[in-house]
């Protein structure tokens, strides 16, 4: 059921199209840790290939990544809540091993087979060509240096404070891993990256399974996926809009890029994908505050005395700019939706005859 999509006529001829268009590159080569570029060689992060054994390790080596950083901190929305927050920043004292059950296997596996239709039918769409890369590691120097040219002095002034009591944050650094790089078709070659950037992009796959397994531990189908989809920025999980921030600055960090490029998200199902875009403008002031947020949190939060999760007094100043910022990005992100119901026959018709199937996925 994984390559139903991919295996599909209409499938191959849009990535064919989008292939001898250049629409799609892929700059990743490095999988192995005998490939490991070192810290002397931190601009060639952007070539380890996701996923692999190499890209894990570095990983490992981060102070925290964009994906993770939106889970261990607390913001307007209602998820994550306080009490699943504390329980993730036990897991992270305790150094307790991620358990990927059965049900974010099919997940997991669904999402990550499904990026690469989802980014084809994003290159064709808009005819900009999207790159695939590694991951970019993003200093905390880097983001502290930002301040001055993003965020007004009053809000300086209240970061500012956090810094100086945690100056050690500045030894920290992150690891962001976005699904592309965005740039106008040129004639570069499959393994190039576009000459010209205008931005990022995030893709997240719409789940076609239950999340609760069954009593024997299959998955079935869910009713209706497109339940899932999103229409309004608001329905984002605030995780996902504190990763596309961090994602932000390390556009600006490591390709010069700045607060008019474009971090396009998509959220995408066999039905069709909802499109957002929005300036960086204001994910890099959001992201600035959550990445230092989140480290005077990493230097508070030591053991398990520490816990229940709340914030203190000092840090509550910068969480009210966290959930100013929040507000305006939510405010200002564009949407439309793009209907392809009719695109992927193959997979309908399979949905429909395996309807009460259970499946296993390894």
């Amino acid at each position: 059921m994984f390559n139903i999509i991919t295996n599909s006529y209409n499938f191959k001829r849009y990535s064919e199209y989008a292939k001898s268009r250049g629409l799609v590159r892929d700059v990743c080569i490095l999988e192995s840790l005998d490939q490991n570029p070192g810290l002397d060689n931190i601009n060639d992060y952007i070539k380890v290939v996701q996923k692999s054994e190499l890209w894990f390790h570095l990983r490992a080596l981060a102070s925290s990544t964009a994906s993770a950083v939106g889970k261990l901190i607390k913001g307007t929305t209602q998820y994550p809540s306080f009490n699943q927050i504390t329980d993730l920043w036990k897991d992270k004292i305790l150094d307790v091993p991620f358990n990927k059950t059965h049900t974010m296997k099919g997940h997991m596996k669904w999402g990550v087979d499904y990026e690469d239709p989802a980014l084809v039918h994003f290159t064709v769409n808009n005819n900009l060509t999207v790159a695939q890369v590694g991951t970019i590691y993003l200093p905390m120097t880097s983001i502290i240096e930002m301040m001055e040219n993003f965020l007004p002095a009053e809000d300086i002034s209240v970061i500012q404070t956090l810094v100086d009591k945690f100056p050690s944050i500045k030894d920290e650094h992150f690891l962001v891993s976005p699904d592309g790089l965005v740039g106008k078709k040129d004639d570069g070659s499959y393994s190039d990256l576009p000459s010209d950037l205008v931005g990022m992009l995030e893709i997240k796959c719409i789940s076609p399974f239950h999340h609760v397994e069954n009593k024997d531990g299959t998955l079935s189908w869910v009713d209706d996926m497109e339940k899932r989809q999103w229409y309004h920025a608001g329905e984002i999980p605030y995780v996902y809009i504190i990763q596309i921030c961090m994602q932000a600055l390390s556009g600006i960090h490591r390709f010069n890029m700045n607060e008019t490029h474009i971090m396009w998200f998509v959220r995408w199902s066999p039905w069709g994908f909802s499109e957002f875009n929005i300036e960086f403008g204001h994910l890099v002031k959001m992201g600035i505050i959550s990445a230092i947020l989140y480290l005077t949190l990493k230097q508070r939060i030591i053991t398990i005395d520490d816990l229940p999760f709340q914030y203190v007094n000092y840090e509550k100043p910068l969480v009210e700019l966290l959930n100013k910022y929040y507000n305006i990005i939510i405010d200002s992100m564009n949407h439309r939706y793009i209907d392809h119901i009719n695109l992927y026959p193959e997979f309908h018709m399979y949905r429909e005859v395996t309807e009460n199937f259970k499946f296993k996925v390894s």
